[in-house]
């Protein structure tokens, strides 16, 4: 486990962290014991040594420590982050009794499974802001069609979600679509470009469920969640 320098991290006084967020060093010890666990193969110089400052823009906005893994186990890179995170996502709610369930038809191979235009994915580790509530409007909520249509696609998250349900195990079992919205995978495009991927609550359930639907179906229990790179 690398040591880390404690930086001291910015938030307004007037905003606070959800009760199942994961301390950034808490999150940097997660990954460490994962990259062992799966054999990522991440490099231990690549670990991060410090926490960079941020400012919140939003009351929603958190540091999270994003996982992109390279080429590897005969997937590319899309696929293979998609694949395993979801594996893991899957071993830590089974733990709590719990699953995650997909959409019968989902493919992950590169034909089917890609990022939406202007959406990039850096192998290796990286700290983000994640906006996990970002364009969640509960009475007149929003399509993601519209996003897609938008020039500001390139701060859409991808595997972003799927790394913080690994890192946040808590943030899962509380989607409620009121108070805690499910997520859009809007950085995320199938073979058939009007349909996206999105997670829900089983019904009468605690499990999960990955689905899909038409990007113009208006989301009013979703949010679509956007990142912010750091630099530092």
């Amino acid at each position: 486990m690398p040591r880390i320098d404690h930086v001291i991290l910015y938030q307004s006084p007037a905003l606070s962290q959800p009760h199942w967020y994961v301390q950034p060093e808490d999150q940097v010890e997660h990954v460490f014991k994962l990259n062992f666990t799966q054999k990522w193969g991440i490099p231990k110089s690549e670990f991060p040594t410090r926490i960079p400052r941020f400012e919140q823009k939003t009351p929603t906005e958190l540091l999270l420590l994003t996982i992109s893994l390279p080429d590897g186990n005969g997937m590319r890179s899309v696929e293979r982050t998609f694949t395993e995170h979801l594996s893991v996502i899957r071993s830590q709610l089974s733990s709590r009794g719990c699953d995650i369930h997909c959409w019968d038809n989902l493919k992950t191979d590169p034909q089917h499974l890609k990022l939406v235009p202007g959406v990039t994915s850096k192998s290796g580790l990286q700290w983000v802001v994640f906006d996990y509530a970002a364009h969640w409007q509960s009475e007149e909520g929003h399509r993601v069609s519209d996003l897609w249509k938008s020039r500001d696609t390139a701060n859409l998250a991808s595997s972003e979600i799927l790394s913080a349900l690994m890192l946040f195990p808590e943030w899962g079992l509380n989607m409620n679509g009121a108070s805690a919205p499910f997520p859009n995978l809007s950085g995320y495009r199938l073979d058939r470009n009007e349909i996206n991927l999105h997670i829900e609550k089983q019904s009468n359930a605690a499990s999960l469920r990955l689905d899909a639907r038409f990007t113009n179906y208006r989301c009013y229990g979703s949010a679509s969640p956007m990142v912010r790179y750091i630099e530092y």
